[in-house]
């Protein structure tokens, strides 16, 4: 990688982490190539190499789950950070993060989107004729990419779910914000689903302590009606979530919303339906 980003800029740095390797690089890219714009360092690179930055352009080899505050504080003035970004074992979507002013724009490619519609589309757009699909399928795509994707469309739902109840609430200085979700049920002990539902929502995501509590709230208001507690505020006030899971990026709702658009009117007869 650096001999082929040799010839493509006019300064490069690579880090090697592990010794050995280091050495032989080196020997290879400045003795025998002879290539005097390398500059190899026995280093971890998810530390960058902050007495040589800013850099106007970083490329990470190895896919990590988050992007490191100290390479992001090496970027210059709209310079680049191209890398992979996934953990072990799941789907790794390549990313480039752009730094524009003190502002970071991600941008991630071959991404697959999943609509779950299923039996067609519910509250804000209410087409029955609507029906689930995938995008975005490549040759590169493979099972993660497709579970992650079914997990961030139903996330996408679900703050399409938050997004449609404000505006039901009365928007705008005298509204009222959803600040925290509360969620339970089998997917509330997927931390993935949880997370992708934060980002998607940007609030925080709190689960339940019983992952089915229906029939703990049928307690909850039977116990209202027995006189075990005086109000709903009562009951309110046990709350303890098991985990708290704040929002760590933002996913693309945009690209959701156009993909959402490609579902609707799959079946003409039903899309025309209006109880």
């Amino acid at each position: 990688q650096a001999a082929v980003l040799s010839h493509l800029a006019k300064e490069v740095f690579a880090l090697e982490r592990i010794a050995e390797l280091a050495a032989k690089a080196r020997h290879l890219l400045v003795r025998e190539l002879k290539m005097g714009n390398v500059r190899l360092r026995h280093a971890d690179g998810l530390g960058g190499l902050p007495e040589a930055a800013p850099f106007d352009a970083i490329v990470i080899s190895a896919a990590i789950p988050h992007i490191p505050d100290e390479l992001l504080a090496q970027l210059a003035p709209n310079g680049r950070l191209v890398l992979p970004k996934g953990s072990a074992g799941a789907a790794q979507r390549l990313c480039l993060i752009e730094r524009v002013g003190n502002r970071f724009r991600e941008t991630e490619f071959d991404p697959v989107r999943f609509v779950p519609a299923l039996l067609g589309l519910g509250t804000p757009h209410w087409d029955y004729g609507a029906r689930g699909a995938l995008f975005g399928l490549s040759r590169g795509s493979d099972r993660a990419h497709v579970v992650r994707a079914v997990l961030e469309g139903i996330a996408h739902r679900g703050a399409d779910l938050v997004d449609a109840a404000e505006v039901a609430l009365g928007s705008g200085a005298t509204g009222r914000r959803i600040d925290v979700l509360r969620i339970d049920g089998g997917m509330s002990r997927n931390p993935t689903f949880v997370q992708a539902l934060a980002d998607a929502a940007q609030r925080p995501v709190e689960t339940a302590p019983v992952a089915d509590a229906t029939t703990l709230g049928a307690g909850y208001l039977a116990g209202l009606a027995a006189g075990v507690w005086g109000s709903l505020d009562d009951i309110a006030a046990i709350w303890r979530p098991a985990a708290r899971v704040e929002p760590a990026g933002a996913l693309d709702r945009a690209q959701f919303h156009e993909a959402v658009r490609r579902t609707r009117g799959w079946i003409p007869d039903l899309s025309a339906l209006d109880f």
